[in-house]
């Protein structure tokens, strides 16, 4: 048998060789792409984290050097400030150091009101009329006894004047024997008696001036006035109101109003114990109202107070404004005060 030759055997081989029809050029490269496509992802990422923190130092650096001083050949000298004041600052309220309620000192109708929130008085000034008319009465007849003591005296001196003059005349005629002991006793006797009943009338009348006069106080109780200069801040009582001092000390009705002068107005403050030690007396403050928190006020520490408060572990210290006059002052109002410590 004879031998295929060499050529023909190849063709065999070759044709008897699988192709696959994806097995082109074109199909293998997109075989190979997409791994290709990762493994560049991953390469360039690890390039970015090798070349991000590089980067950033380059950065910091340069900042540095920006904000370094124009002329680097002079030394650059830090400038130490002085440490704030120490301050303190805590809370308190407008208290009124002079306030008065006005009372009735004497069981009464209220009959006039001569007054409303907000006025002024003065010392004096009638504040309100009360039903006196039985002390009016009192007071009349106290005068009446204290005119008839007055006359009564007119008529005994009259009297004893006369007397006197009898008496003179008997013992004249006595001491020439023309009169009798018995009339001279007699003249003695009525001049004695007017003299005795002119004293008795002259304390009747001084009895008389003293009645007339508690009668005038009494009935001036009737008339309510203020007792201090200042401003109405309350008017308790109406026209027609039954008002009592009875009832006023029982906490019932029986005040009128209110007068509290503004003058006196003043801070108190409760310090915890444990700062009292950073307040003392005549230290300058900065009081600011909560309702005018844009204008504070100047004030001065005038007193602490020599006992402490157990239930809240407090001692109270009281300042005042250096403008006590300020229209914007009003009792009860919030403040806060900063005191400036020394």
């Amino acid at each position: 048998m004879t031998a295929a030759p060499k050529n023909d055997t190849t063709e065999r081989l070759h044709s008897l060789r699988i192709v696959r029809e994806d097995d082109t050029s074109e199909t293998r490269g997109r075989r190979w792409g997409l791994p290709l496509l990762f493994l560049a992802v991953f390469a360039g990422g690890a390039s970015a984290a090798m070349w991000l923190p590089d980067t950033l130092e380059r950065l910091s650096v340069q900042e540095a050097v920006q904000v370094q001083p124009e002329d680097a050949s002079e030394p650059v000298t830090a400038v130490a400030t002085a440490p704030a004041q120490a301050q303190l600052t805590m809370a308190g309220y407008l208290v009124a150091r002079t306030s008065v309620e006005v009372a009735a000192e004497v069981p009464s109708v209220i009959l006039a009101l001569h007054v409303e929130d907000g006025d002024s008085v003065s010392t004096g000034e009638l504040i309100a009329e009360l039903d006196g008319s039985l002390a009016a009465a009192a007071l009349a007849i106290a005068d009446a006894e204290a005119s008839a003591a007055e006359w009564a005296i007119e008529v005994l001196q009259a009297e004893l004047a006369e007397a006197d003059t009898a008496l003179e005349r008997t013992q004249s005629l006595s001491e020439r024997g023309f009169s009798s002991q018995a009339r001279m006793d007699t003249a003695e006797a009525t001049a004695l008696a007017l003299s005795s009943r002119l004293s008795e009338a002259v304390a009747r009348r001084e009895i008389a001036a003293l009645q007339a006069k508690r009668a005038a106080l009494l009935l001036d109780q009737y008339r309510v006035t203020a007792p201090i200069n200042g401003t109405i801040t309350e008017c308790a009582a109406q026209v027609g109101e039954t008002v009592s001092p009875g009832n006023f000390d029982d906490g019932g009705s029986g005040g009128i109003c209110t007068i509290v002068d503004f003058s006196s107005l003043v801070i108190e403050i409760d310090v915890p114990e444990t700062m009292i030690h950073r307040v003392q007396p005549g230290a300058v403050a900065i009081a600011t109202l909560d309702a005018y928190p844009d204008d504070p006020l100047e004030a001065v520490v005038q007193s602490i107070a020599p006992i402490a408060n157990r239930a809240k572990s407090t001692i109270q210290a009281r300042l005042t404004f250096a403008r006590p006059e300020d229209p914007r002052l009003r009792p009860n109002m919030a403040v806060t005060v900063r005191l400036e410590e020394k």
